[in-house]
């Protein structure tokens, strides 16, 4: 190599998935010696190094209902809420939150979210995009119970993912029941009846 010359060597690099798949991923440090079989009067400035810190975004999930005992026929809401707990912004975040067989979409309200973000109702995802740390995205779901849920429990349940590493998929689903109560009865005799509680 010629005195005052240059050489360089770019390396390519993958950052690996932590052992077991879930968890933080740590940052690496490479470090690079240059030697040479002529004297070096400076070997002090033979080692270079450079530290990589990987993305990572904690997404999290939480769902709610405007209503736990919605009665049959009766609208209600569902709330996504969606927050970055971890250091870094998630890129391509979305969520999947199919609709149970026991409701029937009616409309939906996204609020708080990256311009461009919609909710699909027949594929069940929410595409929101960027969120940082700062982000608080909401998709507001209105559904209509169906007949025959009389009695039952409507299960929903959603998932949060995203581009962005991230280390905790403990906060990444939510899932929420909410109770159908009965159809009442109404026994009656010539005199007169006693009702109960019932759905016109």
């Amino acid at each position: 190599m010629a005195a005052s010359a240059t050489e360089t060597l770019t390396i390519t690099a993958k950052v690996l998935k932590p052992v077991g798949g879930t968890g933080p991923v740590s940052a690496s440090t490479n470090k690079g010696t240059a030697t040479s079989t002529t004297v070096d009067p400076n070997p002090a400035n033979n080692i270079g190094t450079a530290t990589v810190t990987p993305l990572q975004a904690d997404l999290a999930v939480v769902k709610t209902t405007s209503n736990s005992r919605p009665q049959i026929g009766t609208t209600f809401q569902y709330t996504i809420e969606v927050s970055n707990l971890g250091a870094d912004t998630a890129s391509n975040a979305q969520v999947t939150d199919q609709l149970p067989a026991g409701v029937t979409y009616v409309s939906e309200q996204i609020i708080g979210a990256p311009a461009g973000s919609n909710y699909d109702p027949a594929t069940g995802v929410w595409t929101i995009g960027t969120v940082t740390t700062a982000d608080r995205p909401r998709l507001v779901i209105t559904v209509r119970v169906n007949t025959g849920n009389s009695g039952g429990i409507v299960r929903n349940e959603a998932d949060v993912s995203s581009g962005t590493w991230d280390p905790n998929l403990s906060n990444n689903k939510s899932i929420i029941d909410v109770v159908v109560p009965p159809r009442g009865v109404i026994v009656g005799t010539d005199v007169g009846c006693v009702t109960g509680p019932f759905v016109r």
